[in-house]
């Protein structure tokens, strides 16, 4: 089991310029969400939710720039599978609020997009032809 005591890492404020890029970075799933999903413009043009503007404005920038200074990155298999996940969960609800008949599980109409209609969408969406 890891321990608090074997973790040694730095924190790091990406809003800083000034801040020397580190040599090596754990990568978590949001993280990677907010540099590599490409669809933001997509989910702003149906009013789906979006990251908060820091996470848009400064994560990019600094991933950008610790990749420029020879950072190595690192994530886990899982955390791979989160983000993948992630980006479902905006394309399934980008699609859902473009879709006027809007399918929902019984007791769900009227909710706003939540994991229980993303389930459900998904299933619903993959038997349809696009």
């Amino acid at each position: 089991m890891i321990t608090p005591a074997h973790v040694r890492a730095d924190v790091v404020d990406i809003r800083a310029g000034s801040m020397p890029s580190p040599e090596s970075l754990v990568v978590d799933a949001n993280v990677m969400y907010w540099v590599f999903y490409p669809n933001f413009a997509t989910l702003s043009g149906v009013r789906g939710r979006l990251p908060q503007q820091y996470q848009t404005r400064f994560y990019p920038n600094f991933w950008s720039d610790a990749d420029g200074a020879g950072c190595e990155f690192y994530t886990a298999g899982a955390t791979l599978a989160e983000f993948a996940k992630l980006s479902e969960f905006a394309e399934l609800e980008a699609r859902w609020l473009l879709d006027a008949a809007r399918p929902t599980p019984p007791n769900q109409h009227g909710a706003s997009f939540n994991p229980a209609i993303c389930k459900f969408c998904r299933y619903h969406y993959s038997v349809q032809s696009s």
